[in-house]
């Protein structure tokens, strides 16, 4: 795709995937509240926190994790790696 054209595209993947994210948070937590009540059956630790909260915690990193790259202007994958490879490669040539 043309330059232009290219970011507009990277931008709107990019908040579509952080609105997923969001949607898991949201879906998660009422998940992890409706599941409250539920204890494993040799210790009786609450499923809920112990296990089912792995959704809503995973949505938030990435949230924080999009909501960073849309901040630097790393819209594709291809600008993330670049940022990542160029920190201690200058002059090694």
């Amino acid at each position: 795709l043309p330059g232009p054209v290219r970011s507009v595209v990277e931008i709107a993947m990019l908040l579509s995937v952080l609105l997923f994210y969001l949607a898991m948070l949201l879906l998660g937590f009422l998940w992890v509240w409706e599941t409250r009540g539920t204890f494993t059956s040799a210790l009786a630790w609450p499923l809920n926190w112990c296990f089912y909260a792995a959704l809503p915690v995973s949505a938030v990193l990435g949230v924080w994790y999009g909501s960073r790259r849309l901040k630097n202007g790393q819209y594709s994958e291809l600008d993330a790696a670049v940022d990542e490879t160029s920190h201690g490669t200058r002059g090694a040539d």
